[in-house]
């Protein structure tokens, strides 16, 4: 049987003003997303990519793929209560 796999690709754009922010408050916000990060990862496949420097539109790149579309949106949801989300936003998604 072949096993289908649904893979999302989400691009964030960092708000200049969380740069801004204090070195502990950016190190909090940084810590909340990998976290969110890490528990996705120990049972699906997750990729992070820094664009930073690469493109002026995203600063981020991530890939997520899982079994169903219910993790990777458990996943975003996660993401989108971290602090680092309070201060970007999603420039580009696609999925597949």
């Amino acid at each position: 049987m072949n096993a289908r796999n649904y893979l999302k690709f989400t691009f964030v754009k960092v708000s200049p003003e969380w740069r801004r922010r204090s070195t502990e408050e950016r190190a909090q916000d940084k810590l909340e997303f990998a976290a969110a990060c890490r528990e996705f990862g120990e049972d699906h496949f997750l990729r992070t990519y820094s664009l930073v420097g690469t493109r002026g539109d995203c600063d981020l790149a991530l890939r997520a793929m899982a079994p169903s579309l219910d993790p990777i949106h458990e996943l975003h949801v996660l993401l989108n209560q971290t602090g680092l989300m309070r201060w970007a936003d999603i420039s580009h998604s696609y999925s597949r």
